[in-house]
């Protein structure tokens, strides 16, 4: 047997609601969130989970610790899995972005492999140190069934 992975991305926050850029800001679940992590805690409280992992940042730990719970296990940090970085996107919405960088918002919407926002992250930094956790994940739990709760872009 191998790994078995439950990958969740957590749930609502404001800047998700307003179509916001987030990145590594520390940005709250709202109370449809909070519903949201306890749905998911609720789907997997009849599987076995021995570990659960986490994003360092505020929304994936709360949805994880919701996930943990009813298992009894300590939420994990893994900063490898923490959300892309977009820099002087992050806070910015979406039409905001696209107004004043137009050129650079359309590399985003259509070639996100070739983007990195100013001060950001490139899609293929986030890809290595997320295939680098996961390495870690499947050498520290063969044969366990672990929940992962990360970003979007993760």
């Amino acid at each position: 047997m191998s790994l078995r992975l439950f990958v969740l991305r957590h749930g609502e926050t404001v800047f998700t609601r307003e179509r916001r850029f987030a990145g590594w800001r520390d940005v709250l679940l709202t109370a449809a969130g909070l519903r949201q992590s306890e749905a998911a805690a609720a789907a997997l409280s009849g599987v076995a989970i021995s570990a659960v992992f986490a994003s360092p940042l505020e929304r994936a730990r709360t949805s994880a610790e919701a996930v943990a719970k009813p298992h009894r296990v300590a939420v994990q940090i893994m900063p490898a899995f923490r959300e892309l970085g977009f820099g002087a996107w992050e806070g910015r919405t979406r039409a905001e972005v696209e107004a004043a960088e137009p050129a650079l918002y359309d590399v985003w919407r259509t070639a996100p492999d070739r983007f990195a926002a100013p001060g950001g992250e490139s899609l293929p930094t986030v890809a290595k140190r997320v295939a680098e956790g996961i390495e870690t994940l499947r050498a520290d739990h063969d044969d366990e069934s672990v929940v992962l709760v990360t970003h979007a872009v993760v």
